[in-house]
Order: structure tokens, then C-alpha cells, then sequence
């Protein structure tokens, strides 16, 4: 199993003193983690399920659009490149099934693509790897701020 030391850092709608409790797991928002990397997928998972999330993984774009038409998310978080497809395509796809979905496109490569194309192409945010989790709660502080999905 992968394990991390990550920093919890709560996020204002999830904490001690909220509405959510484990006892209704299906109020907490899910994120679905779409990578092949397993070691990405393993710090993802720990860090949202440190922070109560639900977390739905995928590694491939046909279990991704599966996983999309089979449950509520409020967020994905993806690779740019998988398999044969890019994250960009995959985009596309699930914004024609969950419109108001927020998309995150993570990339160890920054030369393979900006930020400025990511969003272009309707992804919310852009995430070069290796993950940082300060940014990362941030942005996804932002992202659940602002959906609509995610009541």
C-alpha cells in the first residue's frame, strides 16, 4: 500500500464541527483520480480520503467514462496522457455528461502542455507533477467553491 506523510489540511465545507459525518459517506463530495500511475493514484487516494472524500480511481478512459456515468462526482483529477486518448478528449467527454463538473489536468512533463492550453480546452486547472499538497488544496478549494455539483 502506498503511504504518505501529508499534511491534513481541512477544507471549510469538511470538519469537526460540520453537517458531514462518516455515518453519511454520500455527502461528501467525490473526486475521481483518472491515472495509470499507481503511485500517483496511491497519493491521490490517500490525500482525499485524508481530507473525506469519496475517491472513485481509473485508469483507463473507457473505466474513466464508466465511473462517470455510474456515480456523482464533483471533481476529477487526470493525467494528460492516458493510453491513446488525452486528457483534453476526456475533458470534453465528461463535460457533455456532467456539465458543471470541475476538471483538474495534472502532467509530469510541463513542456507537454500549458495551462493556458488546459484551459482551453475547458479544464478548470492545470497541476504539474510532483503534486504539491498546498497547492493542491487550494485549487481544490476553488474547484468545490465554485460548482454547482457539490450541494
Amino acid at each position: 500500500m502506498y503511504t504518505t506523510n501529508l499534511p491534513v489540511i481541512p477544507f471549510p465545507h469538511i470538519n469537526a464541527k460540520s453537517e458531514y459525518s462518516r455515518n453519511n459517506i454520500s455527502s461528501f463530495p467525490t473526486v475521481l483520480v483518472i491515472d495509470s500511475d499507481l503511485n500517483t493514484v496511491g497519493y491521490l487516494n490517500n490525500f482525499f480520503e485524508n481530507r473525506n472524500f469519496n475517491v472513485l480511481k481509473a485508469n483507463s478512459y473507457s473505466e474513466a467514462m464508466d465511473k462517470c456515468k455510474e456515480s456523482k462526482i464533483d471533481l476529477v483529477i487526470s493525467e494528460f496522457l492516458l493510453g491513446d486518448h488525452s486528457c483534453l478528449e476526456i475533458t470534453m467527454l465528461i463535460r457533455k455528461l456532467i456539465p458543471d463538473i470541475r476538471v483538474i489536468i495534472m502532467s509530469a512533463n510541463e513542456d507537454l502542455l500549458s495551462e493556458k492550453d488546459a484551459l482551453n480546452f475547458n479544464a478548470d486547472y492545470f497541476l504539474t507533477k510532483p503534486l504539491q499538497s498546498d497547492r493542491l488544496c487550494g485549487i481544490i478549494e476553488n474547484c468545490l467553491n465554485h460548482s454547482e455539483s457539490f450541494s
